[in-house]
């Protein structure tokens, strides 16, 4: 291993091992070069340019991510700071940690944006016990582990809802970690199996952000929509399928809860005469102090709420729940 390590003051300052296994660099930080590798209990990296590592801690874990399917592979390297990294990756497994995991489907997992994401490309060799990745662009993460090919790690929370005036069909999504995502596209389908592309939108970068996109061509009875979730890098993933009804046309607003945040959304842009948010004690902990369409509630805590809004003379209320 051919490493070129620089610093100003003492080698303890720089690197350190703590008995538990854990691998410190300072803040004069670790420079691997272009060619040279950099290994950590049986995670090796090879450099694709120049890498400065600095502040930062490597720690083995044992216990696997859960997922979709199943879990990760009972090996996660985490690191204290998140590591941007241009090259080859290869990682060391026993046949004791797959837990379960197949050979044949195992692919590397990494950790952006604080959502997890399998790499597809990657590969397994089952006789060195050995799952390699390459990537010829730079990638940023705080985690590195494996597991078979569509089984989802846990991404980011996001939340999807519809609703119904007239013949349009108003749909919203909230994502709590937008970097984590380049993109989302909308479909629609008239049976639940035959899916169309309705739009797709660009993911922005507010790290939590609304999106809303108005449908005005609810011609049928019932109709199905879902969500394709494309990360920056990794698989795509779907949201639930959402049906929407022509029964549903009376509902006035849509409202979505994304853990301690509640988000308002009037349809057809109408403006409440009067929004109050009840906790279950029946106390009011807000009153919109503004006339819109959009509200947005934050710092709410685990609960049932009572949503009420006066619209047109008439008042609706809603129950929620925020998790």
């Amino acid at each position: 291993m051919k490493l070129i390590i620089s610093w100003l003051t003492s080698l303890l300052l720089a690197l350190s091992v703590s008995v538990s296994g854990q691998l410190y660099i300072g803040s004069e930080g670790m420079f691997v070069t272009n060619g040279s590798d950099f290994s950590y209990e049986g995670l090796q990296f090879v450099a694709n340019g120049d890498h400065l590592i600095t502040n930062d801690v490597f720690t083995l874990s044992y216990t696997p991510i859960t997922g979709t399917i199943g879990n990760s592979i009972a090996k996660v390297i985490q690191l204290s700071v998140p590591w941007t990294f241009n090259g080859t990756f290869n990682l060391l497994y026993t046949d004791a940690q797959l837990n379960g995991n197949a050979e044949s489907l195992l692919k590397f997992a990494v950790r952006p944006a604080s959502g997890w994401a399998t790499m597809p490309a990657s590969t397994t060799d089952a006789v060195t016990n050995i799952v390699q990745h390459v990537t010829g662009t730079n990638i940023t993460t705080d985690r590195f582990t494996a597991t078979v090919v569509n089984n989802v790690l846990p991404l980011v929370k996001y939340s999807f809802s519809a609703g119904v005036t007239s013949s349009n069909v108003q749909l919203q999504w909230l994502v709590d970690e937008n970097d984590f995502y380049k993109g989302f596209q909308l479909e629609e389908s008239e049976n639940g199996s035959s899916w169309t592309t309705v739009t797709y939108i660009t993911a922005l970068s507010a790290s939590k952000q609304m999106y809303s996109y108005n449908d005005a061509n609810l011609n049928t009875d019932k109709k199905f929509y879902r969500l394709r979730l494309d990360p920056k890098i990794g698989q795509s993933t779907y949201s639930e399928v959402l049906t929407v009804t022509n029964a549903m046309k009376t509902r006035k607003a849509l409202i979505i809860t994304d853990k301690n945040l509640l988000a308002i959304n009037f349809l057809q842009g109408s403006v409440p005469d009067e929004v109050l948010l009840i906790d279950n004690a029946g106390k009011t902990i807000y009153r919109a102090q503004q006339k819109q369409s959009h509200y947005l509630i934050n710092n709410l805590k685990t609960g049932i709420y009572i949503v009420r809004y006066q619209l047109q003379g008439k008042s609706y209320i809603e129950k929620v729940m925020v998790k």
